[in-house]
């Protein structure tokens, strides 16, 4: 893929992408936000009715040793768009025999027209690239096919960003997805069906070094667009630590709130015909 250079989305998502990178090796330490993702997700599978899925955005490959462990025979093909994380998963799905990874972004996918029956994502589709990433899931899966996702959610690090706005007045988390908008992008797409829901947890941190270590470790460091252009200095991080510590409960812990949501649809048994005008 050839980045624009005068394209400021695109540098944003050079910029994700490059996070996502450093984040490769330390990803995988983060089952604790995965693992509930994955069981959740699964759990909402009957069984594949292909001997092919498609983890799409497979990062460090979380989803795809999931599906591997709990369907034993079906394959797995890995699509991720940072080639770090793709080399993790290989290694950590390399065992099973059953792990093909490909390198791709989800909103250009090296796969035929109609070839797969059912497309999982955990926690990989960005909101920027939401419409874009649907339209493709469309295009490759099968008439009766199934795409199950889910997404960070709106309700996610509430906490951080209401502590960095008493800061300064600059964005500094994400624009995660909303319930409504999935809801609508699926039905966009062409999906039947659809059905969208979330959950809503907390983790607890004692000490801020940890939470701003998991944070480095998912790779979601801020790349918006508006984000500060200069070094956070010592005391404007002092100022960032002295508003999370105000949210430090009487058990001296400090609650992070994650929220995801979990999204289903179904593509029509048969697609219509389109006809061409003479």
């Amino acid at each position: 893929m050839r980045v624009a250079r005068d394209s400021e989305s695109e540098l944003v998502r050079s910029h994700f992408y490059q996070n996502l990178s450093k984040a490769a090796h330390s990803h995988r330490r983060m089952g604790f936000f995965y693992q509930p993702v994955v069981e959740a997700l699964i759990s909402r599978i009957d069984h594949p009715s292909g001997e092919m899925v498609v983890d799409l955005g497979c990062r460090s490959g979380w989803m795809s040793k999931g599906l591997i462990s709990h369907f034993p025979d079906v394959r797995v093909v890995g699509v991720e768009g940072v080639v770090e994380m793709l080399r993790v998963a290989r290694d950590e799905n390399f065992e099973s025999g059953r792990f093909t990874p490909l390198a791709a972004l989800p909103q250009q996918l090296p796969l035929a027209d109609n070839s797969v029956d059912l497309v999982v994502s955990a926690l990989s589709i960005c909101h920027h690239s939401l419409a874009l990433a649907l339209k493709e899931v469309e295009r490759v899966i099968a008439p009766g096919g199934q795409f199950l996702a889910a997404f960070v959610a709106r309700g996610t690090l509430v906490e951080l960003a209401s502590a960095w706005s008493r800061v300064d007045d600059c964005s500094h988390i994400h624009p995660f997805s909303g319930l409504e908008e999935v809801g609508d992008a699926l039905v966009e797409a062409g999906f039947v069906n659809s059905v969208a829901d979330r959950a809503l947890w907390k983790v607890e941190y004692s000490e801020l070094e940890t939470l701003f270590s998991d944070l480095r470790a998912l790779g979601e460091t801020n790349v918006l667009t508006q984000r500060r252009r200069t070094l956070t200095g010592k005391r404007r991080f002092d100022r960032l630590r002295s508003a999370l510590e105000l949210s430090r409960g009487s058990d001296g812990k400090i609650p992070i709130s994650l929220e995801v949501i979990y999204a289903f649809g179904q593509l029509p048994p048969s697609r219509p015909v389109e006809f061409e005008r003479s």
